[in-house]
């Protein structure tokens, strides 16, 4: 399978995301490298002979006033709907850069607050039901063993096709406000609303949370660096944000099996039936329903 991967991290500190890539793409897969905080992004009608695209985190705000990203953007606003057949993943940054190019909203935090913990996020039934989660149930059956409080990626997954959550690492100033027309919400955390989103086509798949961190890397790069910058205050909750990621159980190998499932087959029936799922909500409810509004990319 040949992949691109979309490079929007420049700082040096926070180099290695090729680690991302192997991560989350499948063992043997080819891929290609595009920096695009150079302005290095793959010539669409190259995507005729692509299988995916994984857009990578950054550490910028996708509404900041830089060229590249709006090169991005206009990259993505083309790309993503003309190549049905090519699977994009965006992580973080990533996602809210997708949501934008899309026609959606993309904000700080509701509360101002940065986000640096571990959450339960909690999965939509479309997206348990899909062929791609039951496959990626299985992979993580086979490859992950039964502990949750390991890693970012040691962890079974099990609560994931039990309680319908799984636990992830969250590190985010921002989020997506609000939906882009004709994407659905797959998943939902306490502090994102829109924590997965893909469109109805199912060849999007994009995510606020972090399957690809380890709790060491976490504790040792990024909360120094947040709580530095003074993002995470008064003390305590800086603290909480370090107990959190120190003590709380993860289970992300679940969502990691899902998204190498996703870039091999996509999810175009999780997507019909988020939507399907949407409008029948909000037929019920005379359009008032929350859920409805967001499938709709309407402000929830």
């Amino acid at each position: 399978m040949r992949f691109a991967y979309l490079d929007c991290e420049d700082a040096a500190k926070w180099a290695g995301h090729e680690v991302i890539a192997e991560a989350l793409l499948h063992s043997g897969a080819s891929w290609q490298h595009f920096r695009c905080f150079d302005s290095q992004l793959p010539p669409l009608d190259s995507l005729a002979h692509l299988d995916g695209v994984l857009i990578s985190g950054s550490h910028y705000s996708a509404y900041e006033d830089h060229r590249w990203i709006r090169e991005l953007e206009e990259w993505l606003r083309q790309a993503v709907p003309a190549h049905p057949h090519v699977r994009f993943l965006a992580i973080c940054f990533g996602a809210q850069v997708m949501a934008q190019a899309l026609g959606g909203q993309v904000g700080k935090n509701p509360d101002g607050g940065f986000v640096l913990k571990v959450e339960s996020v909690q999965l939509s039934e479309a997206l348990r039901s899909s062929a791609a989660m039951q496959l990626a149930a299985a992979d993580a059956a086979a490859t992950g063993g039964n502990s949750s409080s390991g890693d970012g990626n040691s962890g079974s997954g099990s609560s994931g096709g039990g309680s319908g959550s799984v636990r992830i690492i969250q590190s985010h100033g921002d989020q997506v406000l609000q939906l882009p027309p004709s994407c659905v919400v797959l998943a939902h955390s306490p502090t994102a609303p829109v924590e997965m989103f893909s469109n109805t086509a199912g060849n999007l798949l994009a995510v606020q949370g972090h399957v690809e961190l380890s709790r060491e890397e976490t504790l040792e790069k990024i909360w120094p660096a947040i709580t530095a910058s003074g993002r995470l205050s008064p003390a305590e909750e800086s603290e909480e944000s370090r107990r959190s990621l120190a003590d709380d159980p993860l289970d992300a190998h679940l969502l990691t099996c899902l998204f190498r499932r996703f870039m091999e087959r996509g999810l175009p029936e999780a997507a019909a039936a988020a939507a399907a799922a949407a409008l029948t909500d909000g037929s019920a409810s005379g359009r008032s329903s929350s859920t409805a509004l967001v499938a709709d990319g309407q402000d929830a």
